[in-house]
């Protein structure tokens, strides 16, 4: 189908900068001189530039659809972009930019929790709403949270908790227990707050060993052998994209794949499920996804999947967040009948965002979505020529922390 996002990645950049005269074009009929402005920040040079082409057509069908429907208070909705290059500082002084001289209403974007908090930071001095879609660490919500920053999507936390219980569920109280995730605080915290989900489930369950392989690594020979000798059940891991395909495909050329159950939490995003195939897929193996597109069969859903693949030559994954929150904006300010920040904020406090996978509470306390993770074990998917997880478990927003410890983490 369409397995090739990274190569669309130019096209989709060039859409950015061909929408504002789109977006004008449109507008004519609105007030077109005085456009409403949306900034977005990602990276669109550098290693994440995957990432940014996967999020980017959920905005630009956003945009376009909310301007042919009327557009923000009878004024058009302009997208201006910066590359944040994944540099907090860089990140702050694109950020400067948009606020100081582009006059934007709010910014949207970011794949890196570390240019997301220095972002999150300065837009909370200038009290303008900034969201991502993108970036998971936990404490953007929790630690580091403040009432002008919104996530639209799951969190690193929420999402270790999920699989956690879909591991039980799916494989069983398997008590043995191995760890291989990457060697930096995203790998590090995943880990621990699996293994506390885990242990709460299974009180008995033990780790017979742990490996810390770098971002990057070309050679799982070691690790992997290790697993196979130390009698592991179950296998944690939170690599993603190439390094995960990676250990995907040493696993099996080594004898292990199929015979240790393994928990990829981040090897169901549709990035990696679409390197899947009958003669290449993880056996025994769960993984995971905020939009499972191809095992949702609602209206919404295939809608949406059908306007991106006609629009934009492209399938979802973290666009359905930014589609759902840009139209939740216009929204908002077309309800309160106005661009002050404070009233928009006080608005989507506890709104319910409406996406292809129904409807989503923004939760008042931290202004982190309820947005579900699903798990499933990786399989053929019918319909589609790729493998991935199916016959889902979905957990909502039972696994985020209760906004008593939200309130607990903030406290000075």
């Amino acid at each position: 189908m369409m397995g090739h996002v990274a190569k669309k990645g130019w096209i989709i950049v060039l859409g950015l900068v061909l929408l504002a005269s789109t977006g004008q074009a449109q507008a004519k009929e609105l007030d077109a001189k005085n456009p409403i402005i949306m900034g977005y920040m990602n990276a669109f040079t550098g290693p994440a530039t995957l990432l940014t082409t996967l999020e980017v057509p959920g905005i630009q069908l956003a945009v376009e659809e909310i301007n042919s429907t009327g557009g923000i208070l009878g004024r058009p909705l302009k997208l201006i972009t910066r590359d944040d290059k994944l540099n907090p500082e860089t990140g702050v002084r694109e950020a400067k930019d948009l606020v100081v001289n582009e006059k934007v209403s709010w910014i949207h974007g970011c794949t890196s929790s570390g240019v997301a908090r220095a972002v999150s930071a300065y837009m909370k001095g200038e009290k303008k709403i900034f969201a991502t879609s993108v970036a998971k660490s936990e404490k953007l919500t929790a630690d580091w949270g403040h009432r002008y920053f919104f996530r639209p999507t799951t969190n690193a936390e929420q999402e270790a908790v999920a699989t956690a219980r879909a591991a039980v569920k799916i494989f069983g109280p398997l008590k043995k227990l191995y760890n291989c995730s990457p060697d930096y605080e995203g790998g590090h915290a995943s880990w621990r707050t699996f293994l506390a989900a885990y242990k709460k489930l299974v009180p008995d369950a033990v780790v017979v060993g742990e490996a810390w392989p770098k971002l990057g690594n070309q050679d799982f020979t070691a690790n992997i052998t290790a697993i196979m000798n130390s009698e592991a059940q179950l296998v944690f891991t939170c690599f993603y994209q190439t390094d995960i395909l990676t250990l995907i495909k040493q696993s099996r050329s080594l004898g292990m794949d199929g015979k240790v159950a393994i928990a990829a939490i981040w090897g169901g995003f549709y990035d990696v499920v679409q390197k899947y195939n009958k003669d290449f897929y993880p056996q025994k193996t769960i993984a995971a996804s905020h939009y499972p597109f191809w095992a949702m069969d609602t209206p919404a859903s295939k809608a949406f999947v059908e306007k991106l693949k006609s629009k934009y030559n492209v399938l979802p994954s973290f666009s359905v967040n930014s589609y759902a929150f840009t139209k939740l904006m216009a929204k908002t300010i077309n309800k309160v009948g106005s661009l002050d920040t404070e009233k928009v904020v006080d608005a989507l406090e506890g709104a319910m965002m409406e996406t292809p996978v129904g409807p989503i509470e923004i939760r008042a306390c931290d202004h982190q979505s309820m947005w579900p993770f699903m798990v499933g074990l990786v399989g053929p998917v019918p319909g589609w020529d790729f493998y991935g997880p199916r016959d889902l478990v979905s957990v909502g927003k039972e696994a985020y922390p209760s906004c008593e410890d939200i309130a607990k983490l903030r406290k000075p």
